[in-house]
């Protein structure tokens, strides 16, 4: 698919392969237009040109006012879908199923990309209307479905910034920050088994002192129950164990919070221990 007349082909690769050269393979319109001031196009076709780029499936329209390369002119890049979740929602950080991946930390191939958020976000779907939809709303772009979770602003730690290609480097929860996700959004998960399943599997390459440090930055005490529990039972050092047992409260919380309230009390961590075939 090309663009429409001699002038809009030579207008549309200036103007991508100058925003190309100054790093900017996303986009905002106004990043376009200033772009463009050392270009022949008038503030009128420069509104026509931007969707000429994406009918010529040289640029797509992420959201409005935001737009990012396709790779298929010579001179761009394709964007990684990490780096196109970044630039969604800003503060933002891929987490949870996409974090794990992204360590090494888990095989499972997440089939949606997980955004660490602070703030509601309001996706396309949402805005739909006489559409019934089931579960969480998604951002669809390309294919490819971006799932948010929303965190309080305090929860929005453990985060650095990583390259996840040669060319883009983007905010993804730390190893121990996405083992910690495990255990603070367990339903996110599935359940405390496969919570407990990659902390086993993680236990010799993570920090553990760093991930009792996050546990207790939570001031969750469930958070920090199942935490102690877990790492008690994988034989962790009484060392590491040690600030965890003196941030714990006298009430009983549940191991797995999507399984109903019976089961065994472990009166050392002070944890109702409601599902079978746990360590």
């Amino acid at each position: 698919m090309s663009i429409k007349g001699k002038y809009s082909v030579n207008a549309g690769v200036q103007l991508l392969r100058i925003l190309s050269a100054s790093g900017k393979h996303i986009f905002s319109t106004s990043e376009a237009r200033s772009a463009a001031e050392s270009l022949p196009i008038s503030e009128m076709y420069f509104r026509r040109l931007l969707k000429e780029l994406v009918d010529a499936g040289w640029i797509i329209r992420i959201k409005r006012g935001l737009y990012s390369c396709t790779g298929s002119l010579q001179g761009t890049l394709e964007v990684h879908p990490f780096a196109t979740a970044a630039r969604l929602v800003e503060p933002s950080a891929i987490c949870c199923w996409s974090a794990l991946n992204f360590h090494g930390l888990t095989d499972v191939i997440p089939r949606k990309i997980h955004v660490m958020v602070t703030r509601a976000v309001t996706t396309p779907s949402m805005r739909e209307k006489n559409i019934e939809k089931k579960g969480k709303h998604t951002w669809r772009i390309e294919g490819i479905e971006y799932t948010f979770i929303t965190v309080k602003q305090k929860l929005f730690f453990g985060i650095e910034d990583q390259w996840v290609d040669n060319q883009f480097k983007v905010p993804i929860t730390d190893m121990e920050r996405s083992v910690l996700e495990c255990f603070l959004s367990v339903r996110n998960f599935g359940g405390i088994g496969e919570s407990i399943g990659i902390l086993s599997e993680s236990i010799g390459f993570i920090d553990t002192s760093r991930l009792v440090e996050y546990a207790i930055r939570t001031a969750r005490d469930s958070v920090i129950k199942r935490v102690g529990w877990a790492l008690s039972r994988l034989q962790s050092d009484e060392n590491i164990l040690q600030p965890l047992r003196k941030a714990i409260s006298p009430s009983i919380q549940l191991l797995d919070p999507t399984q109903p309230r019976s089961g065994p009390v472990d009166k050392e961590w002070r944890i109702q221990v409601n599902t079978a075939g746990t360590l």
